[in-house]
């Protein structure tokens, strides 16, 4: 919170921006699977999805919280977590 907000830009793109733009591909290639034919990829899908955006927003909250010198709720990241291990375990299931 002390740092100048050159260190939250690369703090936040080499970590939250990079991590959400991993899930957004990750759920852009789920689609083009399902569209390819792949079946049962849909929970998947939503659930990197939900990770992309989630990201995406945190990335926001934590900017705020920055420019107000308040603490940030880290919750989001456990519900990213939550997906991320449906989402591979969906995937797991269909191809195990």
């Amino acid at each position: 919170m002390d740092e100048p907000l050159t260190s939250f830009h690369q703090y936040s793109f080499a970590t939250l921006r990079q991590y959400g733009a991993c899930f957004e591909l990750t759920e852009t290639y789920c689609r083009w699977l399902a569209e390819e034919g792949e079946v049962g990829l849909s929970p998947s899908i939503q659930a990197f999805g939900a990770i992309a955006d989630t990201a995406k927003r945190l990335q926001f909250q934590l900017a705020r919280a920055m420019a107000r010198g308040r603490d940030l709720r880290l919750d989001s990241i456990d519900r990213m977590g939550e997906q991320w291990a449906f989402g591979g375990n969906s995937l797991g299931e269909l191809y195990t």
